[in-house]
């Protein structure tokens, strides 16, 4: 083989590999991934929303302190998928779903005391559920590498926030025997 022809064969390689790897990179995630970017950022929101009525209205103290930390937790996380969803093309509505507003509407319409804190508890347990289930078909059948560690990011956060929330109800006597 002529030593030139080999050596354009080489450099043409090279710049074909380079030039490839960054598209590769930015690919699009799979419509899978995208879904529980979304869903995982609506969360996030909504959690936020409930957490600050907590600490606001709760009258037990476990639920204000929960209310606090959660703020705490759900913001940390929104704010590590946020430039995850920029970097990998993926749009994030900026409101909850109909159903997380139907939550907060309803908390915020809960009558102080014992009715709330019991109310946000119930909830809260219900979209820390929502949100592991979420959590475990990203982490069995999402394909992309970087969400994947968000969602196991986000599964030991929620899962002590889901216990944090049974262990706040049986203290204050929601749901005995749970």
């Amino acid at each position: 083989m002529n030593p030139i022809r080999g050596l354009f064969i080489v450099v043409a390689a090279a710049v074909a590999v380079a030039t490839a790897t960054p598209a590769a990179a930015q690919a699009q995630p799979s419509a899978y991934d995208q879904s529980y970017v979304i869903s995982a950022h609506q969360a996030y929101l909504a959690g936020i929303a409930a957490a600050d009525l907590a600490a606001q209205r709760g009258t037990a103290s476990q639920v204000k302190d929960l209310g606090t930390r959660f703020h705490d937790e759900y913001t940390k996380l929104d704010a590590d998928l946020v430039p995850l969803a920029e970097r990998l093309g993926v749009k994030l509505p900026g409101e909850v779903t109909e159903n997380q507003q139907a939550v907060t509407d309803q908390l915020k319409q809960a009558t102080a005391g014992q009715p709330f804190d019991w109310l946000w508890l119930r909830t809260q347990r219900a979209a820390t559920g929502n949100s592991l289930d979420n959590i475990s078909h990203e982490r069995n059948y999402g394909t992309d590498l970087a969400i994947k560690a968000h969602a196991e990011q986000a599964l030991n956060t929620i899962r002590d926030q889901y216990v944090a929330i049974d262990e706040a109800g049986a203290q204050l006597g929601t749901w005995p025997g749970w």
